[in-house]
């Protein structure tokens, strides 16, 4: 074995299991793909990278190192016999690449609705996608058509504790304020409290998405002039600033800004460096 120091882990191994591993590398076109998100880790890893090529010569010596070890172990390879599009779409909608995202989602959607089920919890997440692709392409009204049916079948299927469900009323509340009726907003504000509340009972009251919720909701009472209203909500979210985790720390600075404006705008400038102190 030309690799003698690593006798002791093949004594050790009895099986290998290879999830979707490329053998044979990867086309340059894919890594440009995936570059754009991660730029700066493959940038570390540029060496890494270039020898994942396909017909390197790093990946052609690892072959002929391996294969005569192959009657070793029991080796079981598992791959996707249809190309991967999960994360290709959401790889699309993150970039904005909004129009190309929205295909390969309903392609998926329309496969699981066939293959899983209307009412399967990946079906609903896919829903959830689509959903964001509309609001992304300025059609809100689609999205909430598309979002008020998933919402009924997720409580009734998964609880209304479960992360889907959550998701769907997370986005259900940014698809009713991007409409932006006065209607939409106060069914929004609504929402907002009830999604706060399953938060807590599910997540715990010092999880980031609580913070999130709660800061939209502050955010929302601002903009209509509740400043009262605003004051307890951002109060409530600096109030766990000691806790742990807390809020994220862009989040915390969010509300001291806001705060500071709330004050100035009452004209209670006795207030501003207390919440000043801490920025």
């Amino acid at each position: 074995m030309k690799l003698s120091h690593l006798h002791s882990v093949t004594t050790s191994t009895f099986g290998l299991l290879f999830l979707g591993t490329p053998h044979e590398g990867i086309e340059k076109a894919k890594w440009y793909l995936l570059s754009k998100g991660v730029k700066g880790i493959l940038r570390q890893h540029s060496q890494l990278v270039a020898s994942m090529e396909k017909n390197t010569e790093t990946l052609q010596s690892i072959t002929e190192q391996f294969t005569p070890l192959l009657k070793q172990f029991y080796i079981h390879n598992f791959w996707e016999l249809r190309e991967t599009v999960h994360g290709f779409r959401m790889s699309c909608l993150a970039l904005g690449q909004v129009d190309d995202s929205e295909r390969p989602i309903s392609h998926v959607l329309d496969a699981r609705k066939r293959i899983l089920g209307e009412e399967h919890p990946y079906t609903l997440w896919s829903m959830n996608d689509l959903s964001k692709v509309y609001c992304a392409q300025s059609y809100p009204k689609d999205a909430l058509e598309l979002l008020i049916p998933t919402l009924d079948v997720a409580v009734r299927t998964l609880g209304r504790s479960h992360i889907g469900t959550l998701m769907t009323m997370s986005n259900l509340v940014h698809t009713h304020r991007m409409i932006g009726t006065p209607s939409n907003i106060r069914t929004a504000e609504a929402m907002l409290g009830d999604l706060i509340s399953a938060q807590i009972k599910s997540l715990g009251p010092s999880h980031p998405d609580v913070y999130g919720a709660k800061l939209q909701l502050a955010q929302m009472y601002e903009r209509k002039g509740q400043l009262s209203q605003a004051e307890i909500v951002y109060r409530d979210i600096l109030s766990a600033e000691g806790e742990s985790p807390g809020p994220r720390i862009h989040t915390s600075l969010k509300v001291k800004e806001s705060l500071s404006e709330i004050y100035h705008m009452l004209g209670r400038l006795e207030a501003m460096p207390q919440v000043e102190a801490k920025l």
